[in-house]
């Protein structure tokens, strides 16, 4: 839910999809609200470090539009 003050660190995964995740991965297991902020919080982080880095490469590429290609080329490790 992204907030007014256009705050990157405001926005995250909706939780109905997270919730939705946790429970077709584990369907007998009981997971607390905890555990599944956890979750949220590492997406959205994920999600923030690979876009940022397919920025960087969009951006040497002299594009200002990042394609499927940038993703691909990030080098995690």
């Amino acid at each position: 839910m992204a907030s007014s003050s256009g705050n990157d660190d405001d926005l995250t995964i909706p939780r109905a999809a997270i919730n939705k995740m946790i429970k077709e991965t584990l369907p007998n297991v009981r997971v607390a609200n905890d555990a599944r902020e956890l979750v949220v919080n590492c997406c959205t982080e994920f999600i923030h470090l690979i876009s940022s880095e397919a920025n960087e490469i969009c951006n040497k590429s002299d594009k200002k539009t990042i394609s499927p290609e940038h993703v691909i080329n990030v080098d995690c490790y």
